[in-house]
């Protein structure tokens, strides 16, 4: 029986990452501030390559955690 030839088999794996958006917005009125902030996350994928042809890969992508409200006082500070 003859020796096998060919290619070898190759195996690769490849991972990519995405990051955060963090965002947020203020109301200031005469006696306090309210500041409401918001984050999302955004995911991953990967990715095995198996000799030439063959790639299976899965993705697992976005969250969006909820916003978070505080309220402090302030005081104006005036120049005259």
């Amino acid at each position: 029986m003859p020796p096998l030839s060919g290619p070898a088999l190759i195996f690769q794996v490849s991972a990519n990452y995405q990051g955060d958006m963090f965002f947020a917005n203020a109301q200031v009125t005469e006696h306090d501030i309210a500041v409401q902030t918001h984050r999302i996350r955004a995911g991953m994928e990967g990715s095995l390559r198996v000799g030439r042809t063959l790639r299976p890969y899965g993705e697992v992508y976005v969250r969006r955690d909820g916003a978070v409200r505080r309220r402090a006082p302030c005081w104006r500070l005036a120049a005259g």
